[in-house]
């Protein structure tokens, strides 16, 4: 019985392989890459394709959930422009949330800025961005383990 359930589970991961080679190949390889695939989405209002552009390893289902609710509101309004800058000196890449920590889940190397048309309330939104496995992606938050640790250990000493 194990002989045969360690087929399947080798026969599953040969189907899958090259969808999962294909994922991984199709990530953009370059910032300008990155910033031209995100314009693109957000001018054609393609949600799926910016949730691709995002690494989600390790994000919880809420994070990933705002982030959709946050690029639905993104659609209110036409794209002025999107442009790349260096993450300033002093960003806070780090957040609490209802007593959470939260880091970005992959290393940050800049922010995509993007400017919205309406002028008698411009809105502005920003992307973090990072690197990973030699592809670019868009960075999102993960709970911060070891900083709930830390924290629950100074909350309940023994």
């Amino acid at each position: 019985m194990k002989y045969v359930h360690n087929i399947l589970i080798f026969a599953a991961l040969v189907a899958v392989w090259p969808a999962l080679r294909a994922w991984a190949a199709d990530a953009p390889t370059s910032r300008d890459e990155l910033v031209k695939r995100l314009t693109k989405a957000l001018k054609a209002k393609e949600k799926d394709a910016i949730m691709g552009l995002f690494d989600w390893q390790g994000v919880s289902q809420d994070v990933k959930t705002a982030q959709e609710m946050m690029i639905a509101m993104m659609f209110e309004q036409e794209v002025k422009s999107v442009e790349p800058s260096p993450l300033p000196e002093g960003y806070p890449l780090k957040q609490t949330r209802d007593g959470v920590q939260y880091r970005p889940n992959i290393a940050v190397v800049g922010l995509i800025k993007v400017t919205f048309t309406e002028e008698d309330n411009p809105m502005r939104a920003g992307f973090a961005y990072g690197t990973k496995s030699n592809a670019f992606y868009l960075a999102t938050l993960i709970e911060d383990k070891a900083a709930a640790a830390a924290t629950n250990a100074v909350a309940n000493p023994r």
